[in-house]
């Protein structure tokens, strides 16, 4: 039974650990472009397409109507 709730520590630990050193970010495009600048990425006008093959994934969309900006923020898969 100990070594179950060690091991069971252990693997919580080492997974938690994982998940926390994901890099992440936001990205922004203006003027109703599709071409987004990201904090985390050294691009500039990337499409969502481009930003998954870098292996990120988009997490949430944040329109502004009022800007005609978008926000994504985006972390690695």
């Amino acid at each position: 039974m100990k070594k179950l709730i060690l091991a069971s520590t252990l693997l919580l630990t080492v997974f938690s650990a994982q998940a926390a050193t994901k890099k992440g970010g936001v990205c922004w495009a203006g003027g109703g472009s599709d071409k987004f600048s990201c904090s985390c990425i050294d691009e500039q006008g990337l499409t969502i397409d481009q930003i998954y093959s870098k292996g990120f994934k988009v997490v949430a969309i944040h329109p502004d109507s009022t800007k005609a900006s978008t926000k994504i923020y985006i972390e690695q898969q």
